[in-house]
């Protein structure tokens, strides 16, 4: 369920599940965490792919994006392993490498990284 509502950038739904124990390091039959499926759409997105347009036919918007960057702090807060890869060998850490605002959700989110950022 964690998976869905980060993918779909549903800030509200990850931070109840979260709150209710949900774990942001459980992964789908892809390895994909939550933080995997949020990042890899905000990603899309910004590149004018955004799932809530192609999927849902909702228009990319500030506010879905704003939904994006706040599950993504959610789920960074909650621990998320950035190094954890997914069956097509990405980490977390690789997408957010690929995010302009990267900086910005790591100082957000309080998460020390080890690695530069580019």
């Amino acid at each position: 369920m964690l998976h869905l509502y980060a993918r779909a950038g549903s800030a509200p739904c990850v931070l109840y599940l979260l709150s209710i124990g949900a774990d942001p390091q459980v992964s789908d039959k892809d390895a994909m965490t939550p933080l995997h499926h949020c990042l890899f759409q905000l990603g899309q997105a910004i590149k004018g792919k955004a799932w809530c347009e192609t999927k849902l036919g909702v228009p990319w918007s500030e506010c879905i994006r704003q939904g994006y960057i706040e599950c993504a702090l959610a789920l960074l807060r909650a621990g998320t392993d950035l190094n954890a890869l997914s069956k097509f060998r990405e980490s977390c850490h690789d997408l957010l490498q690929c995010l302009p605002m990267r900086s910005d959700l790591l100082a957000a989110s309080g998460v020390q990284v080890l690695w530069p950022l580019a």
